[in-house]
């Protein structure tokens, strides 16, 4: 498409359209896009790639994006400390309306680096993957399941890979969710990084 063109003077390593197909968020390594200053994830036109006000302003990389079923909150993974100014480490919530003002009830802080989310079809979990072994002040290793509300872990999904997950996608029912990763075993079961 000509018309489109937002350019980024850094990587973008993740896009989420929202359900409605009029805004497409980008998130990356990326400090100026589509001619203006946004650090890391940015809500541009989808049909001409101009920058939206949309601004949560990330303070280091952004690896994924999910959007919630409603389009009204956009889920933020990875390497990071802050948001808008707020502490928050490697996942955030904020909303989609306005300049993306921080959601604050959710703050499940993983300890490390988050590699991708996804939420349920249902809109009320978040699952999250990557490198970390501690989120929400729990024990869960590189794969986990939050409500998407207050991150709060949801302690009857622990699947336990035994190394990161890099990758998740999860059917249009909710019923199942596909991994990929360094794992060798996952749900107590083998299964070579797929």
């Amino acid at each position: 498409v000509t018309g489109f063109n937002p350019g980024a003077d850094g990587e973008v390593y993740d896009l989420v359209l929202s359900p409605d197909g009029s805004t497409l968020y980008a998130g990356g390594n990326f400090a100026n896009i589509a001619g203006v200053s946004r650090s890391r994830v940015a809500a541009l036109s989808s049909t001409d790639g101009t920058a939206l006000s949309f601004n949560p302003n990330v303070n280091s990389t952004v690896k994924t994006l999910a959007i919630s079923p409603d389009a009204a909150t956009l889920y933020i993974g990875g390497a990071f400390a802050t948001v808008s100014g707020t502490s928050r480490a490697n996942l955030a919530a904020v909303s989609t309306s306005g300049s993306g003002a921080l959601v604050s009830s959710f703050s499940p802080n993983p300890n490390e680096e988050v590699a991708s989310v996804v939420v349920s079809p249902d809109g009320l979990s978040l699952y999250v993957a990557g490198v970390y072994d501690q989120i929400g002040g729990q024990s869960r290793a590189y794969l986990s399941r939050v409500d998407s509300a207050t991150g709060v872990v949801q302690t009857d999904f622990s699947p336990s890979p035994s190394a990161a997950v890099q990758g998740i996608a999860i059917s249009r029912d909710g019923s199942r969710l596909y991994t990929t990763g360094g794992f060798t075993t996952i749900g107590g079961s083998s299964r070579s990084y797929f």
